[in-house]
């Protein structure tokens, strides 16, 4: 079930998101960021670990204490929500899902013409302040973003500040093809946003923002290339499918 906390709570973790192919496995990525929320809609603060399991047309997120999965099959047009405590798992379409991932990208300046409904993406999408720290073992590079210096809701999160490494080991336009897949594979209106994301010189090692004057991050831990059990990506036996908008 995902409710409104959830979809909130699920961007702001989601902003701050191969290839040999055989019948059991595929090779890609797993991917661990540690996830620091404030208290906020109701809930205590936390630090939890997301772990995401990537390959070429699968991807699956474990988001630690929160008991909750995101696995998102773009094989079958199909996203999976699944809530380990109540054994239970909605299931959204990928037009569902994009309009919720619509949301996501205003946290990145992109905003929707009032009369043609379309897309209206900055660009440059982003600029480096040419600041540089050592974040855990990588050397990185700040980046802001260049539109939406207002934030969203009135002010309520600042927009996404990113320190980007060279050295993670994650290929260049890795982290633009995980927010494609994250965001439900958008149409072809969108490929100047993702194409963007495409030239960023490494892969996001630290994000933060800002949600009601508290620092929300999530910084890059560790990062494994390996074959992945195409099993990782299916529902797990004996839970229940419930309406995912009635909480």
């Amino acid at each position: 079930m995902i409710g409104r906390h959830r979809v909130v709570g699920f961007y702001l973790i989601l902003l701050l998101s191969l290839w040999s192919l055989s019948a059991l496995a595929q090779e890609g990525y797993v991917i661990q960021e540690e996830t620091r929320m404030p208290p906020m809609f109701g809930e205590e603060g936390r630090t939890y670990i997301i772990k995401t399991w990537m390959t070429e047309d699968k991807l699956r997120r474990d988001e630690g204490e929160r008991g909750q999965t995101t696995i998102i099959r773009s094989d079958l047009g199909k996203i999976w929500v699944i809530d380990h405590a109540d054994t239970t798992y909605s299931e959204l379409t990928q037009e569902m899902f994009q309009g919720l991932a619509v949301m996501g990208l205003m946290m990145f300046g992109v905003t929707l013409d009032s009369v043609t409904g379309k897309p209206i993406i900055p660009d440059p999408l982003f600029k480096k302040t040419g600041r540089r720290k050592s974040i855990g073992n990588w050397d990185c590079h700040e980046v802001v973003l260049s539109g939406g210096e207002a934030g969203l809701w009135n002010g309520l999160i600042d927009p996404v500040v990113m320190w980007v490494s060279g050295n993670t080991g994650l290929e260049k336009g890795l982290y633009g093809r995980l927010m494609r897949r994250m965001m439900g594979e958008l149409g072809e209106e969108y490929d100047a946003f993702f194409k963007q994301l495409d030239t960023m010189e490494g892969y996001p090692v630290l994000l933060e923002t800002r949600a009601m004057g508290i620092v929300v991050g999530q910084e890059l831990k560790s990062v494994e290339r390996l074959a992945v059990s195409s099993s990782v990506f299916n529902l797990p036996a004996g839970y229940r499918k419930v309406d995912p908008f009635t909480e």
